[in-house]
């Protein structure tokens, strides 16, 4: 009898076989506290706001605050999502996902007043602005947001536009949950007799067979799940 090729579940992977994540945490309990300054941080945008244009230094200090953040978001993401993706059926590490998203749209709403206020300072204060050594590291972010300067919105639509992150975001990350972990697709025997699960990476392969039988079925009974 065929033993059937079925995809391994996360638990039943060899370790050499799956990416450490350690070099950005330890441990999840590292994250969450990674995740709570975070979350901290998000509140301090508003110490900045409508102080960009009142000095270079001023300038500096939001630009300094804001890439020292995106540097922690980067690493906070960048676990929830790779552990979210280790096992799309594991409902902590969705949670993980989806919280981050949460709080991604609510920094992007906290710090929407940046773009508009740089945008607001005169041409020429800017200028004199941009000669000051304390904006060299941003020199590029500031010129590259300027030459922006006829598409920045008002910050009331800056900031509407960052609040729909998330709702954007919900229905691309449910569909995906549901077509790679909860629709099951069967099995396909292959051209060499073998019974293979069916799934959207063995698709491929499936797809690629030099039998069109196996070809033609691994397509129709893909395709019939979601009618």
């Amino acid at each position: 009898m065929t033993t059937a090729q079925t995809i391994p579940r996360r638990n039943e992977v060899n370790e050499r076989d799956t990416w450490d994540l350690r070099p950005l945490f330890k441990s999840d309990a590292a994250w969450r506290r990674a995740y709570a300054q975070l979350e901290r941080d998000t509140k301090k945008f508003q110490e900045f706001r409508g102080t960009l244009g009142t000095s270079a230094q001023a300038l500096r200090d939001c630009c300094a605050f804001e890439a020292a953040f995106e540097e922690k978001a980067e690493r906070v993401g960048a676990y929830a999502v790779l552990k979210a993706m280790e096992d799309l059926a594991n409902g902590v590490y969705q949670a993980m996902m989806a919280q981050f998203e949460r709080l991604a749209t609510r920094a992007a709403e906290a710090a929407s007043f940046i773009a508009p206020e740089i945008r607001a300072i005169p041409r020429k204060k800017m200028a004199a602005f941009l000669e000051d050594p304390v904006l060299e590291p941003f020199r590029f972010q500031i010129e590259k947001l300027l030459r922006y300067r006829p598409h920045i919105l008002s910050f009331k639509e800056e900031r509407l536009l960052a609040m729909q992150g998330e709702v954007a975001q919900t229905p691309d990350r449910i569909f995906g949950q549901l077509n790679d972990a909860d629709l099951k697709f069967g099995f396909v025997t292959d051209e060499e007799g073998r019974r293979v699960e069916l799934t959207q990476s063995s698709l491929r392969v499936l797809l690629e067979s030099p039998e069109r039988r196996v070809r033609k079925t691994a397509f129709t009974k893909l395709s019939d799940v979601y009618r």
